[in-house]
């Protein structure tokens, strides 16, 4: 599967091959334990929906279970009638159920803190022994998150452009793309990534974050230097749940949307969550295929 980036402008991002491998373990039962932050939101859950569908089909042979971190978001589910298990508890599940080959992988864009927190949870058990005193696994891998490093800031470029440049029609129209952001030293990876969509897929191409850099101050001087009157917000999350409500499209003075409006931009939103666009939840899907193979 091939994307262009811009016509003219000679990029191409070339996706890893599907067809993904069941490596098999001597007949271990395994499995693989999908790690959203989560969500609450019906609609925005549809993310993380399309990933767990494409991964049951891309790893027959696999048993596919979810988990959500945070634990504020399980209790709303539980009050609503559904239950999610933490990643804990997921995982101790996965063991008394007899699975010794298990991949975790965090459906994180960076690595902040949720993935830590998983990256944590993974190790502790990595440690623990049964009964017999043999590992509780016999291979528990964690994978990666979407953007690992500086490198994989140059992956997103195809990825990007696949999913939203239909939106971009012409240099008169901007894309804005609004992460929600890290205190941790990994958010400087989002500053990368601004700055090599501003390279390869134009100057009307923007990625700012609601907590840290690119600030939102940034790029509406980078619009106004543009002259560019159009502008396309799209969260850059895995869901489009509340903070796309709240931060980026709300009715409040503070949204994104709001003071694009007040400094006169004409202004539509996308209203989708990363794991909805397939290029997206296919890479998350070769995480995991990434995940299996270096622990292998």
């Amino acid at each position: 599967m091939r994307f262009r980036l811009l016509r003219g402008s000679g990029v191409e991002f070339c996706f890893p091959a599907f067809g993904f491998r069941s490596l098999d373990m001597l007949g271990e039962k395994r499995a693989i334990l999908l790690v959203a932050f989560g969500t609450s939101d019906k609609r925005a859950s549809r993310a993380i929906a399309n990933i767990f569908s494409l991964c049951r089909h891309a790893f027959p042979g696999w048993e596919i279970r979810l988990s959500y971190a945070s634990q504020k978001v399980r209790e709303t589910l539980k009050g609503e009638g559904e239950s999610i298990d933490g990643p804990i508890l997921a995982i101790a599940r996965l063991a008394e159920e007899g699975f010794r080959r298990v991949v975790v992988q965090p459906l994180c864009v960076l690595p902040g803190s949720t993935f830590r927190f998983v990256a944590c949870v993974c190790e502790e058990f990595a440690r623990l022994l049964d009964i017999s005193g043999k590992p509780l696994f016999s291979k528990l891998s964690l994978g990666k998150p979407l953007i690992a490093s500086l490198a994989d800031c140059g992956k997103m470029l195809g990825l990007i452009a696949a999913a939203y440049g239909e939106h971009v029609p012409d240099q008169t129209t901007a894309l804005v793309l609004v992460a929600h952001g890290s205190a941790h030293v990994t958010g400087s990876l989002y500053a990368t990534l601004h700055l090599l969509m501003q390279e390869h897929l134009g100057r009307n191409f923007f990625l700012g974050a609601l907590e840290g850099l690119p600030s939102l101050e940034s790029i509406l001087q980078g619009l106004e230097a543009l002259r560019i009157r159009k502008v396309v917000l799209a969260p850059f999350m895995l869901v489009a749940g509340s903070h796309l409500r709240r931060d980026v499209a709300g009715g409040g003075m503070d949204s994104w949307e709001a003071r694009l409006r007040e400094r006169g931009f004409e202004v539509s939103v996308i209203c989708k969550g990363l794991g909805e666009y397939e290029p997206f939840a296919r890479f998350f899907l070769w995480r995991v295929q990434e995940a299996m193979e270096v622990s292998s």
